[in-house]
């Protein structure tokens, strides 16, 4: 059996540390916003950020890297 807890809650606030398989990808140091879970794959969380430098692109939670800034949501 899989776990499909999200990892993340939306709202949490989350900083870039790498992105790797992504033809432009987001920049190492960026701050973002999460907004939405796309869907669970392979194991995996597809989960939606909206990034402050207006990009809006998702991360594979276990592959791209990031750090979490807040612990609860915004309000």
């Amino acid at each position: 059996m899989q776990d499909t807890e999200r990892p993340l809650k939306e709202g949490q606030r989350i900083r870039m540390v790498r992105m790797e398989d992504d033809p432009h990808p987001i920049e190492a140091g960026t701050e973002g916003t999460v907004t939405s879970y796309a869907h669970f794959y392979a194991g995996r969380w597809t989960i939606g950020v909206k990034w402050d430098d207006g990009r809006s692109l998702s991360i594979v939670h276990g592959f791209d890297q990031v750090v979490l800034l807040s612990g609860n949501p915004e309000s």
